[in-house]
């Protein structure tokens, strides 16, 4: 409990969903995240709740932020 996955694609959407929420997934499976289909998904992680996100782009940009 308290850990969630943090999912992140390529054009920047980012989704946190608790790990719960994967416990019981139905035949015809679980939507963790919509990507669009200009956009593909880049990174996923698992997060105690208490870590810090960084994302760096290819340019030099970066994002940091707190999962929880």
């Amino acid at each position: 409990k308290g850990h969630n996955l943090v999912m992140a694609t390529h054009q920047g959407v980012i989704k946190k969903t608790p790990i719960e929420q994967f416990e019981r997934v139905r035949s015809t499976g679980i939507r963790a995240i919509t990507v669009a289909e200009d956009d593909a998904l880049a990174w996923v992680a698992a997060s105690s709740g208490s870590d810090d996100v960084v994302l760096a782009t290819a340019p030099g940009r970066i994002a940091r932020f707190n999962a929880a």
